[in-house]
């Protein structure tokens, strides 16, 4: 139970009317009535402010936060009392995440609901606990506040950002990846899908005569299919040290991940089989490629493991591992980065090797911070040494892709923010050209 500011300048003003009042007498028994008047009037609030759970909180938590973007939370407090009330609330986000959460003042009336909403923003796949809302109450007399704890602890999972990113790409590439043309070709009665009917010609075969149709239109009618052209994507993240750098606010492994689903669910929109792995110093978890809706679940379910460690990568590790376990020819698609000569050097010696049974795609993410530094003008011997790093590295990247592409390996190296359009892109290319 607290005092409210009223009730304060108002034991003030009894000690001021007391003071004055008094004219050189004993002021004590002055005192003593004001003084019992305050306390009886305290007594009275407290006795007639509703007491707990006279004002309820309910908190609406997404059933998945995704990491690294805004997730809006909603809040909903009621008042089931007979009085109108003075409500102010604060609900308890993590303290491991970014909130924007600020304490809410309203007058509910009886049976009242207040609706409000705040802003979260993870920035790893943890889970994180949601801790109970602090309601206050403000006496019907405005002389006390009542102060308890409402709604209940929740526990809430954080997995990779993908909706966002579906949301912002172009209509124009989402109808691009979903081409049928680039997926199946049509043969004459060949074929495991059906694709349509026409009338009968001397050289189809009789198998695929639909007797029924040629019973309705009294001529012979055929059924056509197209050859079935289901292709294999094959997703590698690496998690080794070098993903643990920071850009943009989140571990590129964040951002490899949300990429790599953005593929997956693409893919899999063209009845393409995905799968998944995760390497470093040695192949970590590996889910074999499948197609449908049940292997995306499986994808996200899988990526919530991943995490990036502080060993250094080895791309041999990755190329002996799919030549025994996955020799079928798949785009195999490699999130990984460097920083350093000997890394580009170990990517550039071992990734070609999976040409010409697969189709190697690398994906590197760039930090804008560096691209930035390479740009920035020299003002001091310190931002002149930065910027000649900056410009090493950049050139060493480029060097590197260069000699990838030499050697039949696609290359995709751009910033975070542009980096699953031009993916969505890239693959759009790969299935119109029939590269696989």
């Amino acid at each position: 139970m607290l005092f409210t500011t009223r009730a304060l300048l108002l034991l003030a003003l009894a000690g001021v009317i007391v003071l004055y009042a008094s004219h050189g007498a004993d002021p004590v028994p002055a005192a003593l009535v004001l003084d019992g008047i305050w306390l009886a009037a305290l007594l009275a609030d407290i006795f007639i402010t509703p007491r707990p759970p006279a004002v309820t909180f309910r908190r609406i938590v997404p059933a998945h936060l995704q990491c690294g973007v805004d997730n809006v939370i909603g809040v909903e407090v009621e008042n089931r009392s007979e009085r109108s009330l003075v409500v102010a609330f604060r609900d308890d986000p993590p303290l491991s995440i970014k909130a924007t959460v600020e304490p809410v003042k309203a007058i509910l009336p009886p049976g009242g609901k207040l609706e409000s909403e705040y802003v979260v923003k993870p920035l790893s796949r943890t889970s994180v606990v949601f801790g109970r809302a602090q309601i206050r109450i403000t006496g019907v007399l405005g002389l006390v506040i009542r102060q308890y704890a409402a709604g209940e602890s929740e526990e809430a999972r954080v997995v990779p950002a993908v909706t966002d990113i579906l949301k912002t790409l172009s209509p124009a590439a989402r109808r691009s990846s979903r081409e049928p043309g680039s997926l199946r070709s049509l043969q004459r009665g060949m074929g495991t899908e059906f694709e349509s009917l026409r009338e009968y010609h001397r050289d189809d075969e009789y198998r695929n005569i639909n007797w029924k149709a040629s019973a309705r239109r009294m001529k012979l009618i055929v059924e056509c299919f197209e050859e079935d052209r289901t292709e294999t994507v094959i997703l590698a993240l690496d998690t080794g040290r070098l993903m643990r750098a920071d850009v943009d606010g989140l571990e590129r492994l964040e951002h490899a991940l949300r990429s790599s689903l953005l593929l997956a669910h693409l893919a899999l929109e063209r009845d393409d089989r995905v799968g998944m792995l995760f390497f470093s110093d040695k192949v970590g978890s590996f889910l074999p490629p499948d197609k449908g809706k049940r292997q995306l679940q499986s994808l996200f379910s899988l990526t919530r493991k991943a995490e990036a460690t502080g060993v250094e990568t080895d791309y041999f590790q990755l190329i002996e591992y799919l030549d025994g376990r996955h020799r079928k020819r798949s785009l195999v698609a490699i999130f990984t980065d460097f920083t350093e000569q000997g890394a580009a050097e170990n990517l550039v010696r071992y990734v070609p090797k999976l040409y010409p049974r697969h189709l190697p795609l690398v994906v590197m993410i760039q930090d804008p911070a560096l691209a930035e530094m390479a740009e920035a003008e020299a003002g001091d011997s310190e931002s002149l040494f930065r910027k000649a790093v900056a410009v090493d590295l950049k050139s060493e990247r480029q060097r590197a892709a260069a000699a990838l592409r030499k050697q039949g390996v696609l290359v995709l190296d751009c910033i975070p923010r542009l980096l699953s359009p031009e993916l969505a892109s890239l693959y759009s290319t790969v299935k119109r050209k029939g590269l696989l």
